[in-house]
């Protein structure tokens, strides 16, 4: 599944939260503008960046008819832990991107570690993904690595539930 279409403008949406922190929604359109991705390679809907404070939480919603399901396992689908860290790399990419817009590569994942994997997501479930920019050494975007945090959840019966968390580490890619 790509990007749930339907979510609002490609126009730069700035608003502030009730504890004034600017966020910027980014809808659909605007993550496949960002992303490089397309097809079922493509796995966040939409996302609310909050720049200021180097975080950004993203949604995607998952569906019996998610090409990731195939076979994971037939009978009772698992969302494989490799794509819960892909939909996190995602998210930190759209992040960089809106943080840093001089940068014109990609960023791309150098490093995981510390990855758990809590509960299972399944079908039906809508992710909740922050990714938070932990430390940007120095003050070139290729010569030091990114360091991320990143907490998936979703909500179940009420309440958020933590499905995944880890830390990796991204690089501005060299053309």
């Amino acid at each position: 599944m790509s990007c749930n279409p339907g979510y609002g403008t490609n126009l730069p949406l700035p608003f502030h939260n009730e504890m004034g922190e600017k966020f910027e929604m980014i809808s659909p359109e605007m993550v496949r503008e960002i992303l490089p991705h397309r097809g079922n390679a493509l796995r966040i809907d939409s996302a609310v960046c909050y720049a200021q404070s180097n975080r950004i939480v993203a949604s995607r919603l998952l569906t019996e008819s998610d090409y990731d399901f195939e076979g994971h396992f037939p009978g009772k689908p698992i969302l494989p832990g490799v794509i819960q860290v892909e939909i996190a790399a995602q998210a930190a990419i759209l992040l960089i991107k809106k943080k840093y817009p001089e940068m014109t590569e990609l960023p791309y994942l150098t490093w995981i570690k510390e990855t758990k994997f809590m509960r299972p997501a399944l079908p039906g479930d809508v992710l909740s993904v922050s990714v938070s920019v932990r430390t940007k050494k120095g003050d070139s975007l290729h010569k030091h690595p990114f360091k991320f945090f990143f907490v998936i959840t979703k909500k179940s019966a009420g309440e958020e539930k933590k499905v995944s968390s880890g830390y990796f580490d991204g690089k501005a890619a060299r053309n």
